[in-house]
C-alpha cells in the first residue's frame, strides 16, 4: 500500500473588482445584509391561530398595485461554481412553466462573523480584493490577495450600520438570488399564500442551473451536490419590497427547524442503548425502514420521482422478507425457496402470497394492499416509460399507505 503524500498548500484568493455589477438585480448580491444568527421566520401549523399581540411580519411595507410584492430569495450553495466568461457575478435566464426567471449569480460574496452585546450577528455582503493587503507565498515569488478584514472590504451602497473591526470575513461560495412577484393584502399575505411555492420554484431552478453546468463539463469535480432539495438548506434569505423602494423588508426563512435548532433532544436510557446496539452491530439495520425514511426525505425535499422509487423498494423489501420467513415458518426449505425466487415477483407475492401466508385473523386490509399496487404501478411506469404524475399530495398519501402496510407486516411476524 502506497503511502499518501501530504502537502502544505495556500488556498489562491482571485483578485476581484470593488464595483458589483448586479445593481438593480439583486438586493442580496449587491448591498450589505446585516442580520441576527438567531433570527429566523418559520413556517408553522396552519391549523394554529396567530396571537395578534405578534404583530404582521414586514407590517411597514405597503403593496404596489393594490396587493404586490416583490420578493427575493437567496441561497449560499455548497459548490463554487465557474465564472462565465471571467465573470464572477452574471446574471441568466431560466424559463420553467411558461415564464422566465432571472438567476443572479455571484462568486464575490462573503460573510462578516461578529459580536454585538449578547447577538450573534453576520453581514452578507460583495468583497472586493482591491486594495487590500498581499502576502508572499513560502517561496517568496509570488503574491496573492490575503482574506479581506471588515475594514478593507469595500460597501457597495450606504448602510445605517457599521462593521465592527474585529469581524472575521469568511468566503462563501457561489451564491444565487432570484426574484418573483407575490400578492396579498398585506406582506404577510403574500408570503403565507406564496413563499413555499415560490421556494420550491427556486430550487428547480438551482437544480437547471446545476444540471446545465455539469452538461458543460459532465465531470465536473468541483460540483459535488448536483441536485438541490430542501433539505440541502438550513434556511433562503428573503427580501420584500412593496412600492416605497426604501423601505426593504429582510430575513432568514428556515427550510429545516430541526436543521436550525441549538438545543438537541437527549435520548432515554433504552434509547440510548438501541443506539449503540446499532452502533456495535448488536442489530441489524432494518433496510426496509431505512428506504421508507429516505422516501419521506426526498417528499419533503421535493424530489418525488426519488421518492416514488424508494417507496416502491421499501414495500417490495418488507414483503418479500414477510413471504419468505412465512414460508420458512411453513416447512419450505430454503433450497426450495431459492428454486422458485424467479416466482416469486413483487406483484405475485403483494397479490397473493401475502393473503396465503398470514395469519387467518390478521389479513391485510384490500384497500391498503391497492395502494401498494398504485405505488408499484406508478414504479414501473416511471422506470420503463419516464412516466410520472404525482404531486406532493398523492406521494404523501402514498408514503402514509406504505408505512401503514410495512407497519402491518412487521406486526404478523
Amino acid at each position: 500500500m502506497n503511502n499518501s503524500l501530504i502537502l502544505y498548500m495556500q488556498l489562491y484568493v482571485p483578485k476581484i473588482s470593488s464595483v458589483p455589477s448586479l445593481a438593480g438585480k439583486s438586493w442580496l448580491l449587491s448591498a450589505a445584509s446585516r442580520l441576527k444568527d438567531r433570527d429566523v421566520y418559520a413556517f408553522a401549523d396552519p391549523s394554529i391561530k396567530k396571537d395578534l399581540k405578534l404583530g404582521r411580519v414586514f407590517s411597514n411595507i405597503s403593496p404596489k398595485d393594490i396587493d404586490e410584492f416583490t420578493l427575493e430569495l437567496g441561497v449560499a450553495l455548497p459548490d463554487l461554481f465557474p465564472n462565465l466568461e471571467d465573470k464572477p457575478e452574471f446574471a441568466v435566464e431560466i424559463p420553467s412553466g411558461g415564464e422566465k426567471y432571472l438567476l443572479c449569480v455571484s462568486n464575490r460574496m462573503a460573510k462578516l462573523r461578529f459580536v454585538e452585546g449578547s447577538d450573534y450577528c453576520h453581514i452578507i455582503i460583495p468583497a472586493s480584493s482591491e486594495g487590500t493587503k498581499t502576502e508572499e507565498k513560502n517561496d517568496g515569488k509570488a503574491e496573492v490577495p490575503s482574506a479581506p478584514t471588515a475594514g478593507e472590504i469595500q460597501i457597495s451602497s450606504p448602510k445605517s450600520f457599521s462593521i465592527p473591526e474585529s469581524a472575521h470575513a469568511e468566503f462563501l461560495k457561489t451564491t444565487v438570488t432570484v426574484r418573483f412577484t407575490i400578492h396579498g393584502v398585506d406582506v404577510e399575505d403574500a408570503l403565507s399564500k406564496e413563499l413555499e411555492n415560490k421556494i420550491l420554484l427556486f430550487i428547480d431552478l438551482l437544480n437547471k442551473f446545476a444540471l446545465a453546468n455539469l452538461m458543460v463539463k459532465k465531470d465536473q469535480p468541483g460540483i459535488t451536490t448536483p441536485i438541490y432539495d430542501r433539505q440541502t438548506f438550513d434556511s433562503m434569505y428573503m427580501i420584500v419590497q412593496g412600492k416605497e423602494e426604501e423601505k426593504i423588508g429582510l430575513g432568514r426563512i428556515a427550510l429545516n427547524l430541526a436543521k436550525l435548532n441549538l438545543n438537541p433532544a437527549s435520548y432515554t436510557p433504552l434509547e440510548s442503548k438501541t443506539l449503540t446496539d446499532y452502533l456495535n452491530g448488536e442489530n441489524e439495520v432494518d433496510e426496509a425502514q431505512r428506504f421508507l425514511l429516505s422516501a419521506k426525505s426526498y417528499m419533503d425535499g421535493g424530489l418525488l420521482h426519488a421518492s416514488l422509487l424508494h417507496l416502491a423498494i421499501a414495500a417490495e423489501i418488507a414483503t418479500t422478507r414477510y413471504v419468505r420467513i412465512k414460508m420458512l415458518a411453513a416447512g419450505i426449505s430454503k433450497t426450495k425457496l431459492g428454486e422458485i425466487s424467479e416466482d416469486l415477483t413483487f406483484s405475485k407475492m403483494l397479490n397473493v402470497d401475502v393473503f396465503l401466508v398470514s395469519p387467518a385473523d390478521k389479513k391485510p386490509d384490500k384497500d391498503l394492499v391497492g395502494k401498494i399496487n398504485e405505488i408499484r404501478r406508478m414504479r414501473n411506469k416511471l422506470m420503463h416509460e419516464g412516466f410520472f404524475d404525482a404531486d406532493n399530495v398523492k406521494l404523501r398519501e402514498m408514503y402514509l399507505s406504505a408505512r401503514a402496510f410495512i407497519s402491518y407486516l412487521e406486526g404478523c411476524n
